[in-house]
C-alpha cells in the first residue's frame, strides 16, 4: 500500500516508520527544515534499548503531485484544513483517510477531500516523545481503536490489519463516536490543567486543588455528553483520569510541552467544542469555558 503521512511530529515519524516495513511511505511536512533532515538522516526510532532507523522520503506540502491509497493525518487538528487544501492531489477517489487525532468534527472537514466512506477516525494510548527532527522516543505503547462514523466496518477492518501487520495492537469499535467522548474526558482535563500549571501529569491527581478543578471539568463536560446520547458514569471517568496520572504520571501532555515551547494547542478542538457542544444544547459550561480563554490567553502572549 502506498501511504501519505501528513505531519511528521513524534507520532507521524513513529506511525510511518513502522508502516514503512511492508508498506511504501512518504512523509509530508510544511517546514523545509524537517523535510531535508528527514530526507539527509531518515527517522530513527527508540524503543527501550532498542533503536532502529528508516529511510524518510519527504517532501514539502503540495510538492508531491501523485496520489496515495492511504493518507494519515498527522497534523495539529486545528491545522486540517491548511494541510488538506496544501495536499489535495494525494487524493483520488479510492483514497483512505485515517486520523487518531484529538478532538470532534474532525471527519466534517476530512469529508471536504474524500468520501465520508474512505474516513477511518480513532484514537491511540500511544505516546511518543520528539528529540529531534526525526529522532523519536516511544514513551508508552497501548491499544489503538479504529472505527467509522458511518458503519463502514469493512474499512475499519482494513485499518486493522494493515496497524496489525506493523506491529500495532489494534481494535475496530462499533461506536467509535463513544470512544472519542471516553478520549475526550481525559484530553478536555489533563491537557489543558498541566500547561495551565507547568506540571507533569501525576501532579493533576496528587494536588487536591487541581484534582477539584479535573473534577468540576469532568463533570461538566458529562452533562454535555449526556445531551449529545452519550451516558457516562462519572466514578469510572474519574477512576480512568485518576489512572492515567498515576500511571503515566512522570510524563508531560501534548498541550504542556505545546505551551512550553509556544506553540498553538488543539484547545479549539478539545475544550472548545464542549464549549459550542453546549451552546448547542442551550448549556452553560463555565468550567470549560475557562479553561479554553486561559490556553488563548496564553497563545496570546507569545
Amino acid at each position: 500500500m502506498k501511504i501519505a503521512v501528513v505531519g511528521c511530529g513524534s507520532m507521524g515519524c513513529y506511525f510511518g516508520a513502522k508502516l514503512s516495513k511492508k508498506n511504501e511511505v512518504i512523509y509530508i511536512d510544511a517546514f523545509q527544515k524537517s523535510i531535508d533532515s528527514l530526507n539527509q538522516n531518515g527517522i530513527t526510532l527508540k524503543e527501550g534499548d532498542k533503536e532502529e532507523s528508516y529511510v524518510a522520503p519527504a517532501f514539502l506540502a503540495g510538492k508531491y503531485k501523485g496520489s496515495v491509497d492511504l493518507v494519515l493525518l498527522f497534523v495539529k487538528s486545528t491545522q486540517n484544513i491548511a494541510a488538506l487544501s496544501q495536499n489535495e492531489t494525494l487524493f483520488n477517489e479510492h483514497t483512505i483517510v485515517m486520523s487518531l487525532q484529538n478532538g470532534f468534527g474532525i471527519e466534517r472537514e476530512i469529508s471536504r477531500y474524500v468520501s465520508p466512506e474512505n474516513i477511518i477516525v480513532g484514537n491511540t494510548a500511544i505516546n511518543c516523545v520528539k528529540e529531534d527532527i526525526g529522532v523519536v522516543k516511544l514513551a508508552n505503547g497501548g491499544i489503538t481503536i479504529l472505527g467509522s462514523l458511518v458503519d463502514n466496518k469493512k474499512l475499519a477492518l482494513t485499518g486493522k490489519v494493515l496497524l496489525n501487520q506493523a506491529g500495532f495492537e489494534t481494535e475496530v469499535s462499533d461506536d467509535i463516536r463513544r470512544v472519542i467522548w471516553e478520549n475526550a474526558f481525559v484530553n478536555v482535563t489533563l491537557n489543558p490543567l498541566t500547561a495551565l500549571f507547568n506540571c507533569k501529569t501525576k501532579v493533576c491527581y496528587e494536588n487536591k486543588n487541581i484534582w477539584a478543578l479535573v473534577e468540576s471539568i469532568a463533570n461538566e463536560t458529562l452533562e454535555v455528553a449526556k445531551l449529545d446520547g452519550y451516558n457516562f458514569d462519572s466514578e469510572k471517568i474519574l477512576e480512568q483520569i485518576r489512572n492515567i496520572c498515576i500511571n503515566f504520571g512522570k510524563g508531560y501532555t501534548p498541550m504542556y510541552q505545546d505551551v512550553k515551547n509556544k506553540r498553538f494547542t488543539e484547545i479549539e478542538k478539545l475544550n472548545g467544542q464542549i464549549v459550542n457542544l453546549a451552546y448547542k444544547y442551550k448549556m452553560d459550561a463555565p468550567n470549560n469555558e475557562f479553561v479554553l480563554n486561559a490556553i488563548k490567553a496564553i497563545e496570546r502572549l507569545y
